[in-house]
């Protein structure tokens, strides 16, 4: 099995990384990577732009599309995390909109806190066993969480770093971060991109335009997949019917949610439901 199927199958793949498994030709994937250098050096190109990589720095890049190498050093030695898309926005639902931004923004990180190194490095100890054990019932979620709390521990640490730094925000920046915000609120109401742009008073051509310069996904495709990720949630927790999910997310019935979950997901709400209990 070739690391995109493993990926694709288990939602995420978890690997050390050396200096000669670097030396390969450019991949183009749609992954979402967090990686953290124990040793070396690297300097990697990812969706057209340079990162450098040293010992204690961390790498977050959503949506990695094409990557490559461009140096690496004899000694390199990084943990690298790799999630498809639903998985990383299933895991991301709910961080403030503020911390992921800042992430964004500043993809690789020097991780200069003993304890923050100490805890990220615990956290993908967590998932490698995790992805070692068996039975794998609630490998995913358990996963996800692990996951989850590395996003807190940067978001944390980025926005603190950010915060005592004097940065000039753009009107891009405002946008984005209040339209995060919005559908936070309001994802259960509405489900159009035009209800968000209309509130930030921009047309949904510009929003979906900043949505895929500060992310990498249009604004229709972070919409559609909080939604259906909030959907994932109430559908394994609450034990609602799907009559009742249908009318609280403002669906026109019970029909209408199913296409539309069958079409983010790949199957109906009851196949998910039975596939999680």
């Amino acid at each position: 099995m070739s690391f995109i199927d493993e990926i694709r199958e288990k939602g995420f793949l978890i690997a050390d990384m050396k200096d000669k498994q670097f030396s390969a030709p450019p991949v183009e994937t749609r992954f979402d990577v967090i990686l953290l250098c124990h040793n070396g050096t690297a300097e990697l190109e990812i969706n057209m732009n340079r990162v450098q990589l040293k010992p204690r720095s961390c790498l977050v890049y959503s949506r990695v599309l094409y990557g490559n190498t461009i140096s690496v050093s004899n000694d390199f030695w990084a943990t690298v995390l790799l999630l498809d898309s639903t998985f990383s926005f299933d895991a991301s639902v709910g961080i403030p909109a503020e911390f992921m931004h800042n992430m964004i923004t500043e993809p690789v990180r020097e991780i200069d806190d003993d304890n923050e190194w100490a805890m990220l490095n615990n956290m993908m100890d967590i998932i490698r066993l995790n992805n070692r054990r068996k039975p794998l019932t609630y490998r995913r979620e358990m996963v996800e969480m692990q996951y989850r709390s590395m996003l807190f521990t940067l978001a944390e640490s980025a926005t603190n770093t950010q915060r005592s730094r004097v940065r000039e925000f753009t009107m891009g920046d405002s946008y984005f971060r209040n339209f995060m915000n919005l559908i936070d609120t309001h994802v259960k109401e509405h489900h159009e991109v035009a209800f968000y742009a209309e509130q930030l008073h921009i047309t949904p051509k510009y929003l979906s335009e900043i949505c895929k310069q500060k992310s990498g996904y249009k604004a229709k495709e972070i919409l559609s997949a909080v939604l259906v990720a909030n959907i994932k949630k109430d559908i394994m927790v609450s034990g609602k019917s799907m009559k009742v999910l249908a009318f609280e997310y403002c669906f026109a019935d019970q029909s209408s949610l199913g296409k539309f979950f069958r079409k983010m997901t790949g199957k109906s709400p009851m196949a998910f439901r039975k596939e999680k209990h």
